[in-house]
């Protein structure tokens, strides 16, 4: 695609999204989250950040299945190890985030 055909798809002006691609202008996260789904990709393959293009599955937040893990299968003590891992991995968030 052109300049002029992305920048149309994204209606912004092609100058703009010239700005976008040579660096002179910093993308809108708005923008950057469009781009991404106009290519298919993620924004971090975008920002060069990981050569994965594939795009991350997309998230229902309203749907509590996306928070799960399946744990068939394993022993009581392999589930506790689980909880304590997910534990700690709150602990440390919570800790970056009241920061």
């Amino acid at each position: 695609m052109t300049q002029a055909q992305v920048a149309d798809l994204l209606f912004i002006n092609r100058r703009t999204y010239s700005c976008y691609e040579t660096g002179t202008h910093m993308i809108p996260l708005e923008i950057l989250s469009k781009l991404a789904d106009l290519f298919n990709t993620s924004v971090d393959y975008l920002m060069g950040r990981t050569d994965v293009k594939c795009p991350y599955p997309k998230i229902n937040k309203d749907d509590d299945a996306s928070c799960m893990i399946d744990v068939s299968g394993l022993s009581d003590k392999q589930m506790m190890h689980i909880q304590n891992i997910v534990d700690d991995l709150k602990a440390m968030h919570q800790e970056i985030f009241s920061e």
